[in-house]
Order: C-alpha cells, then structure tokens, then sequence
C-alpha cells in the first residue's frame, strides 16, 4: 500500500472523487463519530469559563422566541461574530430538552466528525488507494489535534467551529467535482464568508479553506502532491500576517472599519493585557 502512495505522489496522478469514495467518506464519518461521542458522554458535559455565558445567551434567544419577538430583531440584539454560535446552542437545548447536555455533546461530535470524510477526501485527491485502511486512517488523524478530546466536552466551543470549517471544506471538495464548477465556487465561497460569523478566531479556518478554494478553482478541481506545499505556505502567510497585525494593534490600537469589530478587538485587548490570554 506504501508503495502505491509513493508511486501516486511522485507520478502526481490527479483523481476525480467516484460514487465509492463518498460512501467510505462517510463511513469514515461514523467510524468516528461514534466512539468519539461515546467518549464524549462517558467523560461528561463540563461548563467552564465563556460557556456559562453563552449558554446564557441561548437562553436568552429562546425567551425572546417565546415571547414573539422576530427572529431579525433577536439576532440583532448578539455580537455579530457569535450569533450563529449563539443560535445553534439555542436550537440544541430546544430539541434536546431535559437531555440538552447529552444533545451538546453529540453536536460537538457530530461536527467535528466531518474532519474524517474531509481527511479521506483529501487523500483520494492527491492519488491515494480506496481502502478500508484509508478509512480507518481518515477517523484516527482528527484526533492527533490534541484539543478534541478536550474542549470537545464543553459547549460548542472550538471543537463545533473545525467541524463547521471540515464541512466547508468537504462542500469545496465536493463541488470541485461537478460539471457546474462556477456555481459551486460561488456556493463554496459563500459558506466561507459565512462561516466568519460562526467565531471571531475563525480567521485561520478561513485562511485555510480559501486558499484550498482558490487553488482548487486555479487547477479545475484537480490536485498534485505538490499543491499541498502552495496551500500550506499560503496559510503560513496569512496566518503570521495575522498574528503580526494583532501584536501591532494590540501595542498601538486605532479605529477599526466598524464598531463592532473595534468594540470586540477592545474587549480582546482588555482581557490580554490582564494576562488572561
């Protein structure tokens, strides 16, 4: 097998995604899944440190739903960044009801279990074999992101946004292999931007899932061994250039585009310079 990986590299043989490779993406999907939510819920829900207080926003835009108030008007009243965060724990602890904990950790299984089919889908891009050992690879590798495990048990939290970030990846794969490539750049792209809204750090996801778009949309939804480097640097760059502009914000602050960016950089700046991040 080691063999036939290396030939595919070094030959960059470039693959369209067959009807086979969905069905294992997506058994690669409960093959981690299950025993990721099953961990999950033995280790229990912990709710700590920002979780009380968004929890306590979902309760809030459950209260205003009951009491009448449009949906237009209650998302309003929600920093802009966490609003769909905000929204989705709402939903969960509506349908979950007296089980809402159990509910929350599945949906932060659920979503982080998309990283597996997205793994898998990757793979089978730049060359490598249809196999059940790329399956079973494809569910093990998430978990080398020593936080899964971790911040998984609390509400929502980072964990829920790189299984929304592996969606919009899996959708970008996807549509790479459609006729219509034009439309589904344009969809692709549109649940990038909108994916901004899920978290403020949300930018390195972004960072990484438009450069994997745009060199997907340069070649024709095709890939080589070699593109995987041109994805990284550029994910390199936009991320140190980020870090860069928050160290030089942070020392001397000016007015960002609009307020609730400033208002949020602000409040990020207070709680940096207590030492608390």
């Amino acid at each position: 097998m080691i063999k036939i990986i290396k030939q595919a590299v070094n030959s960059n043989v470039r693959i369209g995604l067959q009807r086979k490779d969905y069905y294992l993406a997506a058994l690669s999907y409960l093959a981690l899944l299950i025993p990721l939510f099953i961990f999950f819920e033995w280790y229990g829900i912990k709710i700590v440190g920002d979780a009380n207080y968004y929890l306590g926003q979902a309760d809030d835009f459950l209260r205003r739903i009951t009491a009448g108030h449009s949906l237009l008007d209650i998302l309003s009243k929600y920093d802009p960044f966490y609003v769909i965060s905000i929204s989705l724990l709402a939903l969960v602890k509506k349908f979950g009801g007296e089980h809402w904990t159990t509910a929350i950790l599945f949906t932060n299984a659920a979503f982080y279990a998309f990283c597996a089919p997205v793994v898998f889908l990757l793979y089978r891009k730049f060359g490598g074999p249809s196999s059940m050992a790329a399956v079973i690879g494809s569910a093990i590798l998430p978990l080398g992101y020593p936080d899964a495990l971790i911040l998984g048990v609390i509400p929502l939290r980072d964990i829920a946004f790189a299984g929304a970030a592996a969606i919009a990846t899996l959708l970008i794969i996807s549509l790479t292999n459609i006729n219509k490539r034009f439309l589904g750049y344009i969809l692709a792209l549109s649940f990038c931007v909108l994916l901004t809204m899920f978290r403020p750090n949300s930018i390195i996801y972004f960072a990484a899932t438009i450069a994997l778009f745009m060199w997907l949309c340069i070649n024709s939804g095709k890939m080589r061994s070699s593109d995987a480097l041109i994805i990284l640097v550029v994910q390199l760059v936009l991320g140190a250039s980020a870090i860069l502009f928050f160290a030089f914000w942070f020392a001397n602050p000016f007015k960002l585009p609009t307020q609730n960016i400033d208002n949020l950089f602000m409040q990020i700046r207070s709680i940096n310079q207590t030492g608390a991040i």
